[in-house]
């Protein structure tokens, strides 16, 4: 199974992905978890994630145009690596913006996510994504009734709580 996060701090990310199960997970072959930076795909000097509201309003939102782009040239990479499997359909991906505004993630949910091939996670920080993202995403999810500083920690326990069920990963 392949993670893809999406961030503006992927150390924040690798130092937790790469410990105790989910490094063993990844050294197994049962997962890939990579982390992706945002700001690659920016295209000013600067590499400017966030901007005012559109409408004005306190705080600062983050674009959508790096977060678009990135998930477009993400779903290449796996649709190109799809191609050495041709006997395989389509790849059962789930495209998911981590936000304090989602639907309560559960293991429930959890068990039908480990079904999938890929999750691709994308991390929201200041006062949220802009709102033309739910174009293009599957699904908005919440780990819980409060609100983080950002979609990392969430994205985090998405993937160990997915990894855990994979075949093989527990022993």
């Amino acid at each position: 199974m392949k993670f893809k996060i999406i961030t503006i701090f992927p150390a924040v990310c690798r130092a937790y992905l790469d410990e105790a199960m989910l490094k063993r997970a990844q050294d197994s072959g049962a997962a890939e978890i990579k982390t992706y930076d945002l700001r690659a795909w920016t295209d000013d000097n600067h590499h400017t994630v966030d901007d005012a509201p559109y409408g004005g309003g306190a705080g600062m939102i983050m674009k959508l145009e790096p977060f678009y782009k990135a998930v477009q040239e993400l779903k290449v990479e796996s649709s190109k690596l799809k191609v050495k499997e041709p006997l395989r359909g389509e790849i059962k991906r789930k495209i998911v913006l981590l936000s304090a505004k989602g639907k309560t993630w559960n293991q429930e949910l959890a068990r039908e996510y480990s079904k999938l091939d890929e999750v691709i996670l994308i991390c929201g920080r200041y006062e949220g994504v802009d709102e033309r993202i739910k174009e293009f995403i599957d699904e908005e999810i919440s780990i819980g009734d409060y609100v983080l500083t950002g979609g990392e920690l969430g994205a985090l326990v998405m993937v160990d709580s997915i990894v855990r069920l994979l075949p093989g990963v527990l022993g």
